[in-house]
Formats: structure tokens, sequence, C-alpha cells
């Protein structure tokens, strides 16, 4: 019973880290493929940075999300680069993460 709680606790406390990570990754990936427009790319990763933002709750919150962003841009560039990831497949979970954050 006292793990659960500490796994729902967790879950609750980083839903904006976890956030983050995806966007990163999402982020990393498009921006290694020559299709992405650079103008795009920026509009997409300014929306993502203002939604963490808003998510964060306390200053030191925004700057761990900049550490999980910065993670998970790494994790998307290597993705490409190592070949796990297409940029077909980058380029699509892009055009998913632009839609929902300009809703």
């Amino acid at each position: 019973m006292i793990l659960a709680a500490l796994l729902l606790a967790a879950t609750q406390a980083t839903k904006a880290e976890t956030l983050a990570g995806l966007y990163g990754e999402t982020l990393g990936a498009a921006s290694s493929c020559a299709d992405l427009p650079h103008d795009r790319l920026d509009v997409v990763t300014k929306l993502a940075a203002a939604h963490l933002k808003s998510e964060a709750d306390k200053p030191k919150a925004e700057a761990v999300l900049s550490n999980r962003l910065a993670d998970g841009i790494e994790r998307g560039r290597r993705a490409i680069g190592t070949g796990g990831e297409t940029c077909a497949q980058a380029l699509s979970e892009f055009d998913d993460l632009e839609r929902d954050l300009k809703r």
C-alpha cells in the first residue's frame, strides 16, 4: 500500500517532467531532419517551452524541466543518428506535437 502511494505521488509530481522529455525527443529527432524548416522548428520549440513553463509549479521546477528537455533533445538526435528512428517517423511525431500545442 505504501509503495502504491509513493508511485502515485511520483507520477503526479513528474507529469511535466515526462512531457519535457517527450517534447525534447520529438524536437531533437525532428531537428536532425533536413526537410524540416528551421522557422517551423523554432515556433514549435517556443510553444513547447511556454507550455512546460506553464506546467512548472516552482522556479526550481523550471530548471528541472529545462534539463529534461535538453536530455530529450539529445536522445532524439541520437535516435536519428543511430537509425533507431527515421525522419519520416520524427516528422510525423513533430506534426502531432505541433498540432497539439497549437490547440
